[in-house]
């Protein structure tokens, strides 16, 4: 679902390009949809893939990490993510989607980022 944040960009792009390859083979109409990472556009700088068509860049996109405050303030964090999003494709070449995301205000620690995990 999600590539850890420790994973090195190298192996990814790696992973990616080699993908890419298959997935253009068997369908070369198709969004090729590639994930983040959790560090944003990352993977599309420095023009990797640039010329691909028909390639996405997955963000998730959630509020626990957002500064606290009324509930207004998350109305405009989501808004604001339409600007950062269209910031990036102009950037990387990459139609940006946020396939994962949630108005939820807090981390559900229990299981996140190690917490508590075996």
């Amino acid at each position: 679902n999600e590539i850890a944040m420790t994973t090195p960009m190298y192996i990814i792009r790696k992973f990616i390009w080699q993908a890419y390859g298959i997935a253009r083979a068997a369908a070369p109409h198709w969004m090729f949809v590639v994930d983040s990472s959790f560090r944003g556009p990352a993977v599309g700088q420095d023009g990797f893939m640039r010329g691909c068509p028909n390639k996405a860049l997955d963000l998730h996109r959630y509020h626990p990490w957002a500064p606290w405050g009324p509930i207004e303030s998350y109305y405009g964090t989501s808004c604001g993510w339409a600007d950062e999003f269209a910031s990036i494709e102009a950037s990387t070449g990459f139609t940006v989607i946020a396939g994962e995301w949630s108005l939820a205000t807090d981390t559900c620690a229990m299981w996140l980022l190690g917490f508590n995990d075996l």
